[in-house]
Parts: structure tokens; sequence; C-alpha cells
């Protein structure tokens, strides 16, 4: 059975590299890391923050709208950087198609993107591999995005909890920065709201990914 800690407001796990309820900001235009981990990846807010309606029913605060016109994103020290086992979860709530969520900073990167489509899905440069989710979710349509990589090369992703893709990734590059809700070079600049987004350095389970859905859905 997956343990307490795996919900979507549970910042205390060992594995939990970073955590960003898009929300918390300290003075100076930081998104703060909530990781025990600390501050080292506490996030830089480029542009201004746009707070929109939470998109988890349970939560008190805002999340971040992110706007291409206004060039607003968040630049972090790399938390998964040359990771050979990974998790990153997300709400979503996207406005247009083709634009990126998370990105590693440099020509050969990590990329999580929502493509045309809409259907998202984890895309690894180095050299190219990627896994793309056969299931669709319209525009404007919260969904909980939740991508592994395993030690053994395989990575899956989740929607709402479920299993909705596999296949072979390539380990994340080692890459010292990145960014959420752009690309490294500027570029497919994220229109949407980005909600509580956890970067862990394992590859969390599937019934621990479920605990994660169904604490921020409780039935």
């Amino acid at each position: 059975m997956p343990g307490n800690k795996f919900k979507w407001n549970s910042y205390d796990d060992d594995n939990l590299v970073a955590a960003f309820d898009m929300s918390s900001r300290t003075p100076g235009g930081l998104m703060k890391n909530l990781a025990k981990t600390g501050a080292v990846y506490d996030g830089t807010i480029n542009g201004v923050f746009t707070p929109a309606n939470p998109l988890i029913k349970a939560k008190r605060t805002p999340c971040m709208d992110f706007i291409s016109a206004n060039s607003n994103y968040i630049s972090i020290v790399n938390p998964v950087t040359g990771m050979t086992q990974c998790t990153i979860v997300a709400w979503i709530n996207q406005d247009i198609v083709t634009k990126c969520i998370f990105s590693s900073a440099g020509a050969w990167g990590t990329y999580i993107f929502i493509e045309a489509g809409p259907e998202p899905y984890l895309y690894i440069l180095n050299p190219v591999s990627f896994i793309r989710a056969g299931r669709r979710k319209p525009l404007n349509t919260t969904f909980m995005l939740a991508v592994t990589r395993e030690t053994t090369g395989i990575g899956r992703m989740f929607i709402d909890g479920n299993q909705v893709a596999v296949g072979a990734l390539d380990a994340c590059n080692v890459a010292a920065n990145a960014f959420i809700g752009r690309v490294w070079d500027g570029s497919f600049r994220y229109d949407g709201r980005l909600d509580n987004m956890l970067f862990y350095n394992i590859a969390l389970t599937p019934a621990q990914i479920q605990s994660i859905w169904r604490s921020a859905n409780p039935r």
C-alpha cells in the first residue's frame, strides 16, 4: 500500500527534490521550493506573476497563470539533472497546444510538451527518444500529469493516476538549469495554468502516483 507521504501537499518525502505550489513566493520574485531539500531549488519568476484559481479543489492558495504574451516563466536549478530515474508531477490546464511545460537548459534536453492534438508527452533528446500518450484531453480541462523514468530505461506517463503510455527513454541529460513554462531558448512558451509541480529523484510506482491523485480527489 502506498504511504501517506505521497500526497499533493506532502513535501517531506526524502525523495522529493523540489516542490512548487505555484503560488508561494518570497520577496525578490522567488517561487519557493517547499521540499525539505531547501532553497537550492527556489525558482526565479520572470515576468509578471499572474495568479489564477487553484486547479486542486482542496487547495486554498492560487496557482500561476502562464501567458506567453507576457513572457512569464520560472527559471530553476535543474532538479533532475543527470538522473537515470525520476518523476515529475503537475496539475495542468492549458489554453493553447504545442507549448512546453518543463525543459532543461541546453540544446540536448529533457522536455515535457503539450503537443498539438492536444496530447501530453515526455520528450527527451540525447539522442531522440520519446513516449507519447494516445489519450487526449481537451483544452481548458484540468488533469494531473505524471511522467517517470526508471533505471531500466523505461519511461511511463500517467494522466489522472492512470498509465497511458510506456516506452524506452534516455536518461536525463546533465544540465545545470531548467525552465518551467518555456524551452531553454525561449520558444514554445506555455499558455495555461500549472499547479503543484513535484520533482522526485526516483521513479514512483503506479500505486504511489495513484495515491497522489486520490489525495487531491478524495472519494
